[in-house]
């Protein structure tokens, strides 16, 4: 079993320090005022009776009482953390402002392909096109890929929470490593009139470790402060703020090899469906081929937030997902 490094554990010792002073802090200035009225503060009374009872009482709930505050504190960050469980095996992606698929890590790649359809097709034609090419990709990567850990939907109903009547379709697929860590592609088509735009959007996400739940369980609610309304609202994932890079390089080349495999695949299948639909032209040949390219060559999330290049193995050195021991 992996151990948390010797700085996490004295982190969490100071942390659980504090806590217990403030509460009983808290408790003691709270219990005063009761503790005075009856005569007894942490005296002893000579004679026996409710009064000394009562003060006795309330200096046993004046040791034990930050004891239990702690305790629900912790049992508080726990609930939360296994709720943040139940929503991701839910699947649950609607979301708001600018934080699509915010589970999923960190955005590595978008792009975009432009398909001119015929001038006499309608738009339920157009429509049913761009599911069409969905459902081809989605089988071409099931065939391809059939022994991996690979997770393929089809379609995802994803609503916008600021505007509840736009909802849109997505197609999703999930490569997982060995070790936990994961890229994640979504497939939109946006129909504009005799246009359909494809957009091809990856994200990729570390794994949390049993000490990084500890971790968020001791440290919550200090940061519970700066998270708390958007997780209420479904819009903060807090296992995707927990789940970090290994630090392994099996794991980097796997996800490496995840998306260069899996993107190659979703490129060459639109190009053989654009072809049997009579859609592929030269232009937008060429353009699926730059889009290979540029993919391969300038994928990453670095420590400048831009996208610039070595792979996603920057993106395990960056500032976006901090390695924490």
């Amino acid at each position: 079993m992996e151990l948390p490094h010797l700085r996490r554990i004295v982190k969490w010792i100071v942390l659980l320090g504090v806590y217990f002073l403030v509460t009983s802090f808290c408790v003691s200035i709270v219990l005063l005022p009761l503790q005075s009225s009856l005569g007894g503060g942490y005296g002893y009374q000579n004679t026996f009776g409710f009064s000394s009872m009562a003060a006795g009482f309330l200096s046993i709930v004046n040791c034990v009482a930050p004891l239990g505050i702690i305790a629900a504190m912790m049992a508080g960050m726990a609930w939360i953390f296994n709720r943040d469980q139940q929503r991701e095996h839910n699947s649950s992606d609607d979301f708001r402002r600018e934080s699509l698929f915010y589970r999923y890590g960190y955005e590595i790649n978008h792009r975009t392909l432009s398909i001119a359809t015929q001038s006499d097709w309608d738009d339920a034609q157009t429509q049913n096109l761009a599911r069409e090419l969905s459902e081809r990709i989605a089988a071409r990567i099931r065939a391809h890929f059939s022994g991996v850990s690979l997770e393929v939907t089809n379609p995802i109903n994803v609503t916008d929470r600021d505007k509840a009547t736009d909802m849109r379709e997505f197609l999703k697929i999930i490569f997982r490593s060995i070790r936990g860590s994961q890229v994640s592609h979504f497939i939109y088509h946006a129909v504009l009139g005799k246009y359909i735009v494809i957009h091809y959007m990856t994200r990729v996400r570390g794994k949390y470790r049993w000490h990084d739940v500890v971790d968020f369980v001791i440290s919550g609610p200090v940061s519970f402060w700066f998270w708390i309304v958007d997780w209420a609202q479904n819009q903060y994932s807090v296992i995707a703020a927990i789940s970090k890079f290994i630090g392994n390089s099996f794991d980097l080349i796997d996800l490496e090899s995840y998306f260069e495999a899996s993107y190659l695949v979703m490129m060459d299948e639109t190009r053989e469906f654009l072809k049997d639909k009579k859609l592929l032209t030269a232009e937008l040949s060429n353009a699926i081929n730059l889009n290979i390219i540029d993919a391969s060559q300038n994928i990453s999330v670095t420590n400048s937030k831009n996208v610039n290049m070595s792979g996603i193995v920057n993106a395990a050195q960056g500032m976006l997902q901090k390695l924490v021991p």
